[in-house]
Parts: C-alpha cells; sequence; structure tokens
C-alpha cells in the first residue's frame, strides 16, 4: 500500500503541472481577443457620446 501511495502522489503532481500548462495556454490566447473585445467596446462608446454632438454642431 506504500507504493500505491507514491505512485498516485506522482500521478497528482503531473496532472497539476498539465492542468498549470493548460491554463496558462488558455490564458495567454484569450487576452488578445479580451483586450481587442475592450478596445472595441471603447470606440463603441466614444462614438456613441461624440456623433450625436457633432450632428447637434452640424444642424448649427
Amino acid at each position: 500500500m506504500g507504493n500505491l501511495e507514491i505512485v498516485l502522489g506522482k500521478i497528482s503532481v503531473l496532472y497539476e503541472e498539465d492542468v498549470t500548462q493548460s491554463l496558462s495556454a488558455a490564458t495567454q490566447l484569450a487576452e488578445p481577443l479580451l483586450l481587442a473585445f475592450a478596445g472595441a467596446m471603447s470606440a463603441f462608446l466614444a462614438l456613441a457620446t461624440l456623433l450625436p454632438i457633432i450632428n447637434v454642431v452640424n444642424t448649427l
């Protein structure tokens, strides 16, 4: 039984490293997408704020 405990401990370490690497890769992949999304939302809010002001100025 002592040998089983050691083997299961090693397997758990390997799986923990695998999960850590997978999460790191997923985070690195999602980061540019989230940055682009945040930039698009900022541009949309800026246009939504400025376009009515520009329309009012043009009608004067």
